[in-house]
């Protein structure tokens, strides 16, 4: 009886903080924020740190026993359930807070508001189509959810179930590969508490956080050999951005030289080729005259270093590899290898797919991409955490259960580090101080979708320098017509941040979510 006991409490202690998270999550809601506006920032920092000790705990009374609950299951979906709440209630925190900085947040809120309204893919900001600038047709199948409602909370919502989703189908492919579901639990917790995941989904919105879901889903449909969930998630990953299509070859080589799957492998060799040619030499070109722009692909600009067009960086890396290296960030490398615990070298050939995202993220000439920072380190964390499982599996099939494990255990509290016990702060969850340095013009589309129901109906006396232009944002939050210089943006921005701020004072007091200054 006393071992029964033992083994319900934490799960009992999980189900307890559960019920609490989703009254708290429902009063959010239906009260407009007015009854825990004040603590949901420190809330969900809070909860954050309850997952990561929890686990934490779970990890050293199973290695304290030689093995873990029998109702592991159950436990992972509460896990899964907690960090699906959390990660909803901290974008809206960091949203009323004004910590999103409302960059790509911004930018797809207006291009999918402008999608589901019959007007195209074309942003708020610069009035034309978006695919000009990335081929992310992966929009359309989000822009019907905007249909239903259109709101930022809308992209909240998609972010924690992406968030929750992936750790799920990590998992899966896992167990499915491991054959120990304790190991499989733990790598998706792993990988839900790494500080390039999270920190990744913390900031604003991009389509990239579907990603690891459908790269994690295109391996489980190789192991299983589900040729139709094989294409659908190939198909998806290339709909997320065009330059996946070139991570699609080096996994697909990976499988060829397995000799296994082969006809998987050759599959996908093949749809990055043709995909890569069509993207590259045919429809960017397309979206540019559509849009009325000249010059070449402007995101390559972040490899300008490496040449001038797709055809001659191409030609640098293959050519000459050397100076390709020296460019490299060294140490974001090193930092990224200690969190994986270079664990993918007990299984080498798995490199083969994970060093192509890796390379060309830390040779850009970007500092964002450079030091894998925001969500530009999710698919090399992605693709790194498949060849973890593939070292855990040889690690396993040598008879090594016990290493197996235990490296699993160091993978979650490594790939974690110093932020086991840190209180995170807004600033923080951008991984980068060069994330600071992001323009906040863009922020007008997202921040009039927050003021509506936060100000008097019609009152846009608080906006004294462009009274005009913000009750036309308020009225139309998406618009893509309104005719807005960059000076116009730079003092809408700061109107709109001196008044809100003075409005949310106004509200609910001050408190520690709005002692952060905005300068003019």
């Amino acid at each position: 009886m006393q071992l029964t006991v033992k083994r319900n409490f934490l799960p009992l202690i999980l189900k307890t903080f559960l019920v609490l998270c989703s009254i708290v999550f429902f009063c959010y809601v239906f009260f407009d924020a007015r009854l825990i506006h004040k603590s949901a920032f420190r809330f969900s920092s809070a909860t954050l740190i309850w997952l990561r000790l929890t686990i934490l705990a779970y990890l050293i009374y199973g290695m304290s026993r030689g093995q873990f609950f029998a109702r592991h299951r159950g436990f992972f979906w509460i896990i899964i359930a907690a960090s699906f709440i959390w990660m909803l209630l901290t974008k809206w925190g960091q949203h009323l807070s004004f910590h999103t900085h409302s960059h790509d947040l911004g930018l797809f809120h207006s291009i999918l508001w402008n999608a589901a309204n019959g007007n195209g893919f074309v942003d708020a900001f610069k009035h034309q189509i978006y695919f000009s600038d990335h081929l992310i047709f992966f929009l359309a199948l989000l822009a019907p959810f905007y249909k239903i409602h259109a709101g930022v909370g809308t992209l909240f919502l998609l972010t924690a179930v992406a968030f929750a989703a992936t750790a799920v189908i990590l998992s899966r492919l896992a167990e499915a590969r491991i054959g120990d579901r304790s190991v499989a639990f733990i790598l998706g917790a792993a990988f839900l508490l790494n500080r390039y995941v999270w920190g990744a989904f913390l900031h604003e919105f991009h389509p990239d956080f579907f990603a690891p879901f459908f790269f994690f889903a295109l391996f489980l449909s190789i192991d299983r050999q589900n040729n139709i969930l094989l294409f659908l998630s190939t198909l998806a990953v290339l709909s997320l951005k065009e330059d996946y299509a070139l991570y699609l070859i080096p996994i697909g080589i990976y499988f060829i030289l397995t000799h296994k799957n082969r006809r998987q492998g050759l599959w996908l060799v093949m749809a990055g080729m043709v995909y890569s040619w069509l993207a590259f030499r045919v429809l960017i070109p397309y979206f540019y005259g559509l849009a009325g722009k000249s010059g070449g692909y402007a995101y390559l600009g972040s490899w300008g270093h490496l040449g001038h067009g797709f055809s001659e960086v191409m030609a640098t890396v293959i050519s000459h590899p050397i100076s390709v290296i020296q460019n490299l960030s060294g140490r974001t490398l090193f930092n990224f290898g200690v969190k994986c615990l270079f664990l993918p070298l007990v299984s080498p050939l798995t490199l083969i797919y994970i060093l192509p995202p890796l390379f060309l993220n830390t040779v850009s000439s970007f500092p964002l991409i450079r030091h894998l920072s925001i969500h530009y380190g999710l698919i090399p964390v992605t693709l790194t955490y498949v060849g973890c499982v593939e070292a855990l599996r040889f690690l396993k099939n040598k008879g090594l259960d016990r290493l197996t494990v235990l490296l699993a255990c160091l993978l979650l509290i490594v790939g974690i580090g110093r932020y086991w016990i840190y209180w995170p702060q807004p600033e923080s969850f951008l991984l980068s101080e060069h994330a600071n340095s992001l323009k906040r013009e863009k922020a007008i589309c997202v921040q009039s979708s927050l003021f509506p129901h936060l100000i008097p109906k019609g009152d846009f006396s608080i906006f004294p320098e462009c009274a005009d232009e913000a009750q036309y944002l308020f009225l139309n939050p998406a618009a893509s017509t309104y005719p807005l210089s960059e000076d116009d943006y730079r003092n809408t921005v700061d109107s709109i941040s001196r008044g809100g701020r003075w409005v949310l004072d106004q509200r609910f007091g001050r408190s520690v979510l709005f002692k952060r200054k905005y300068s003019h």
